[in-house]
């Protein structure tokens, strides 16, 4: 691949980065604030006391029912799955940063 051709792929890689940092924070804001209303608190709310009552009625512990509680709680905060999803040790954040990473090299750490 020629120079010419390498600045042109790292041009349209900025580009989209930064159309990406751009719109991805309003989506985000979005999915929260969708999440995040009092009516949705109040299912989740409902949902996590029948999940709990449910799992000491069937005869669980209640220490590790309230474990299991709050696991299932963290699966349902956006804000932990968008942590996970671009965290360390996992693939789709690895690829990302790797991918910043590369840009920074091949324009050698200019912006």
């Amino acid at each position: 691949m020629s120079i010419i051709q390498k600045e042109e792929e790292l041009s349209a890689l900025k580009k989209t980065f930064g159309i990406l940092a751009e719109k991805v924070p309003h989506l985000i804001k979005g999915i929260i604030d969708g999440v995040y209303n009092s009516e949705e608190s109040e299912k989740l709310a409902d949902n996590t006391a029948i999940f709990y009552n449910r799992l000491v009625e069937s005869g669980m512990d209640e220490n590790k029912a309230f474990e299991l509680t709050r696991e299932f709680m963290k699966s349902r905060d956006v804000r932990n799955i968008v942590k996970e999803t671009l965290g360390k040790d996992n693939l789709v954040g690895d690829k990302i940063r790797s991918t910043f990473d590369r840009a920074g090299e091949e324009s050698g750490g200019e912006d």
